[in-house]
């Protein structure tokens, strides 16, 4: 497996990899290249092919992380999915307005509402569980936590963090997860560093 993405641009994406890798203990070798698309990407090979599969980055967190059961053909839960599918159509479009806003200066009511509805919505989840899906680390954990690292790293969102206990706690909780400790040391940066490219 390869995991290509550019290094020096600190990209999210290629953090939210690193981590599956690491959480999973499986290897990849990873390849500085510029101009990724979504500035992450797996590749694997189909071993009944031979054929390359360059995955996305919330694909490969769920390949990396999907574990199958014995009694049934789904990689994941419809809960799992629900929220793979909420991070990459509402949380990722919410965080990413809201920090366009903050680097042009102009931060948006509509995008900080929009925000503010998906940390609430956020907030509710995790005061009923230790993770997003329940008691056990997901690859929804892992793209959900990636998107907040964006938001610990820009002082306007300070303010709005800091009326979201739960998450708070959450960012926390992974934060020391070694798996995690180590995709932070592996990309170069730690989460005060990230940059928006």
């Amino acid at each position: 497996m390869f995991l290509h993405t550019d290094i020096q641009a600190l990209h999210p994406n290629g953090f939210k990899i690193t981590a599956a890798l690491n959480i999973s203990g499986k290897d990849a070798m990873i390849k500085n290249e510029k101009g990724i698309h979504d500035g992450a990407a797996l590749q694997v090979t189909d071993l009944r092919t031979g054929v390359l599969l360059n995955l996305s980055p919330n694909s490969a967190v769920l390949f990396l992380l999907a574990k199958f059961k014995a009694d049934s053909d789904a990689l994941i839960d419809d809960a799992q999915a629900e929220w793979l599918y909420w991070e990459a159509s509402q949380f990722q479009r919410a965080t990413w307005s809201f920090l366009q806003g903050c680097v042009a200066n102009k931060v948006d009511a509509a995008a900080t509402a929009a925000l503010l509805k998906c940390l609430s919505q956020l907030e509710q989840q995790l005061k009923l569980s230790t993770f997003i899906c329940g008691h056990v680390l997901e690859a929804s954990d892992v793209v959900i936590y990636s998107s907040l690292l964006l938001l610990t790293a820009t002082p306007s969102a300070a303010p709005l963090l800091a009326n979201y206990s739960s998450v708070q706690r959450y960012i926390g909780q992974l934060s020391d997860i070694p798996a995690i400790k180590v995709a932070f040391s592996l990309m170069t940066f730690q989460p005060s560093r990230l940059l928006l490219v």
